[in-house]
């Protein structure tokens, strides 16, 4: 992820997009809460994965999405795709 995020802002940068200056942290949405939680319980529960290494995975495509965050919740847009290898 982090090559394919280089080369993708090193791209960009050619036509005339201006280069992310904050280091890429990839990351993957596992979920959202939108009710009040036991902080302290919900973070022993996440204890529980702080061993956890993924398998290997391979990614076939980059989607660009847009967010709309909304009183109901976010609303997301496909913009574009591109397939990957």
């Amino acid at each position: 992820m982090v090559r394919l995020q280089k080369t993708l802002d090193e791209n960009l940068k050619v036509l005339g997009f201006p280069g992310e200056k904050r280091p890429f942290k990839g990351h993957l949405t596992m979920g959202r809460i939108k009710a009040k939680i036991d902080v302290k319980k919900f973070g022993d529960a996440l204890m529980e994965f702080r061993n956890f290494e993924s398998e290997t995975f391979t990614a076939d495509q980059i989607v660009l999405y847009k967010s709309e965050l909304k009183p109901s919740g976010a609303v997301y847009t496909k913009l574009a795709s591109a397939s990957l290898g």
